[in-house]
């Protein structure tokens, strides 16, 4: 019986290397198609991910222009993510600084020029840099949806 086996090795061996061949490229196959849903879901997932930051942002902009008051504003993110309160974040001439919470008027009107260079930059990172803390600080209002208090003159009141 172990000749009858043996006979059918030879015969056998160019099937077997066939099947492995078909079976590692199926799998091959698999792989790549995988591969490509992965891409495809990760390419959605940063869609919902962009579309929920850009819904988040004008929600939380509309309420601090709509049903706030000038102290009790709510956080506004950057527009890459970032939540900016109490972060450290860049400043000028390559310096480090923590940005302070924004939850009020008066925490825009108190802001160092180091503090507005790096929330005007989180806001504006494509702008160029106002060289006065006033239009800085005119911009992070109205970033934070508080236009009314830059037409109404809130920067100049003390």
């Amino acid at each position: 019986m172990a000749d009858n086996e043996l006979a059918f090795a030879p015969l056998l061996a160019p099937l077997l290397d066939a099947l492995e061949q078909r079976l590692h490229q199926r799998v091959e196959d698999m792989h790549q198609e995988l591969n490509q849903k992965i891409d495809d879901l990760d390419r959605k997932v940063d869609e919902v991910r962009e579309l929920s930051l850009k819904t988040h942002i004008a929600f939380v902009t509309h309420h601090n222009t709509v049903f706030c008051d000038t102290i009790n504003l709510l956080q506004v993110p950057f527009p890459n993510g970032v939540f900016p309160w109490g972060r450290e974040v860049d400043g000028p001439d390559s310096t480090r600084v923590v940005i302070p919470e924004l939850s009020s008027i008066d925490s825009v009107k108190n802001l160092t020029m180091a503090e507005a260079f790096g929330y005007f930059k989180g806001y504006h990172p494509s702008t160029p840099m106002p060289p006065d803390l006033r239009t800085r600080k005119t911009e992070i209002l109205v970033a934070l949806g508080r236009r009314q208090e830059v037409t109404m003159g809130a920067l100049e009141r003390d």
